[in-house]
């Protein structure tokens, strides 16, 4: 009878083992973490915890079912994650709105809609009450990621960059581990939220890194070393801007065809009204036009020719825009009249249309009248650029379309706020470059976009009270400043026409000065 017993005991004892083991271990490393802060003694959701999609969390932690709160989730690329900018308007909005709505704002750097913001709209659509939607300008790369991916072969940016095969199944990886994170964190009552509770197989599958990092570190410190000095010769080379690495005005190679434009723009379409099928009677999709800077020169002009009349075209295309900035119009009009019908043309005829009839002597390309027609004509340039690295135009059409398709669906114009101004240097100041809204421009889309939470004009933010929503000296802010700056130091050597660059990187770094001086 006693050694029965004592068999079960040591059979009972064996099963539990693991668990005692396991529970000792967690006790360890739980205390590590709270004296140490090592990641390495994190657990899964803590490690996640401490990454950003750009400004906001990876994952956010279980909603508040409050009785009266609504949950709202946000999708789009930099510019609604508020890339550049000190404040989103996903912040203003909740800012404005109060505790009774809550704003999850999912957005990221470089995600195209299609395959990307998507697949993670789709994925958390079920805990949310309300989605804004703000996207549209990383289409044409999330179409080359899928040729990349199709053709197993890499892509070739005019500057003689390579988009990968492996790049892109990177991008794409990274992506699904967001939206998992993303869900799992929504799932607080689920086994699988449990077990990434544990800090015990993060920190086994640390040691490996531990061990390269803190013991063997000494053994390759002489090899580091010089291959620091190799890589900090590269970047110091493409900082000078040698012309290989700098794009060309013209080129003669396809990079879009009006065959793939018209995929890409059906593809957002599709993508657009799966997603509205899938809501429930109760959810809102509140979509809004993107805007985009369209004061900016077209990236790359296609031309049918020879290399040596591309070569030519291309010189009198620099001599037009040098004579624009240096403000003389009519010698930049004598040029732009040579060029060939294109996206240059179009750019530089615009903005000569766009000035008619002034009476100044000089023109400033940074103070002059803008009309709301004028800047419809530039939108157009879009949809002429080589490069389609805006949102097409035919892309807002179709979001403006969508008014009255359904009542679940809220069509937002942002752009007519943006178009109202009657000076170029208002304008300019709502973005912080080609593209990404300037804090001002970021209160015009949360302005924009009140009215569909039923709020009144009375509860639109003022344009002066706007330094009050944020802390423009933050930590945040500083950091969105420099992330802005850096883009410029690394665009400014193969931009083929910079001067606008060169008027937003000043304003950062003047920024940056008031707050670091």
């Amino acid at each position: 009878m006693l050694k029965i017993k004592t068999s079960h005991f040591y059979f009972a004892l064996s099963l539990l083992s693991p668990l005692i083991v396991l529970g000792a271990a967690e006790i360890v490393l739980f205390f590590a973490y709270q004296s140490t802060g090592k990641h390495f003694f994190q657990n899964t959701l803590e490690s996640r915890s401490t990454h950003k999609l750009d400004r906001t969390s990876l994952s956010y932690l279980p909603l508040d079912s409050k009785l009266g709160t609504t949950s709202v989730a946000v999708f789009g690329g930099s510019s609604a994650a508020g890339y550049g900018s000190e404040i989103s308007f996903s912040d203003l909005l909740q800012k404005q709105l109060g505790d009774s709505f809550v704003f999850h704002n999912y957005s990221r750097s470089g995600n195209p809609f299609v395959g990307y913001q998507s697949k993670k709209l789709k994925a958390l659509l079920p805990y949310y009450d309300v989605i804004i939607l703000y996207s549209g300008h990383n289409e044409g790369i999330g179409y080359l990621h899928k040729k990349v991916a199709d053709n197993q072969t890499s892509f070739v940016w005019p500057n003689g960059k390579e988009l990968t095969l492996q790049d892109v199944r990177s991008y794409s990886k990274r992506t699904d581990w967001e939206i998992n994170s993303a869900v799992d964190a929504q799932n607080s009552g689920s086994l699988k939220h449990f077990l990434l509770r544990l800090r015990t197989p993060v920190f086994v599958s640390s040691i490996p890194h531990i061990i390269k990092h803190k013991f063997l570190s000494n053994s390759f410190s002489a090899m580091s070393i010089s291959d620091s000095v190799s890589s900090n010769s590269e970047v110091v080379d493409s900082a000078n801007g040698h012309s290989d690495l700098r794009y060309p005005f013209d080129t003669s190679d396809i990079y879009f065809s009006d065959y793939e434009r018209k995929y890409i723009l059906n593809s957002f379409k599709a993508e657009i009204q799966n997603i509205i099928s899938l809501l429930s009677p109760t959810q809102k999709l509140i979509i809004v036009t993107p805007v985009a800077n369209d004061l900016y020169p077209p990236y790359l002009n296609y031309l049918n020719e020879s290399n040596d009349k591309i070569l030519n075209h291309s010189s009198i295309t620099s001599f037009a825009y040098k004579s624009l900035f240096k403000g003389d119009l009519a010698l930049s009009k004598i040029y732009t009249d040579q060029l060939s019908e294109g996206a240059h043309k179009y750019y530089l005829s615009s903005i000569h249309d766009c000035n008619y009839g002034s009476s100044s002597s000089r023109f400033d390309f940074y103070d002059f009248r803008l009309t709301p027609a004028c800047l419809k004509k530039l939108a157009l340039v879009r949809d002429k650029d080589a490069l389609s690295m805006r949102v097409l135009t035919p892309v807002n059409e179709f979001i403006l379309s969508l008014q009255n398709y359904s009542e679940n669906v809220i069509v937002i114009n942002a752009i007519d706020s943006f178009q109202a101004v009657q000076k170029s240097t208002r304008y300019l100041d709502n973005f912080v470059d080609i593209l990404h809204p300037s804090a001002n421009g970021h209160l015009l889309i949360a302005n924009s976009i009140l009215p569909a939470f039923n709020a009144s004009s009375s509860d639109f933010i003022n344009s002066k009270s706007l330094a009050s929503y944020y802390d423009q000296c933050s930590p945040d802010s500083i950091q969105q400043i420099k992330v802005n700056r850096g883009w410029f130091n690394a665009f400014l050597p193969i931009s083929s026409v910079p001067n606008v660059h060169h008027h937003y990187l000043e304003k950062a770094s003047h920024k940056l000065s008031k707050c670091e001086g």
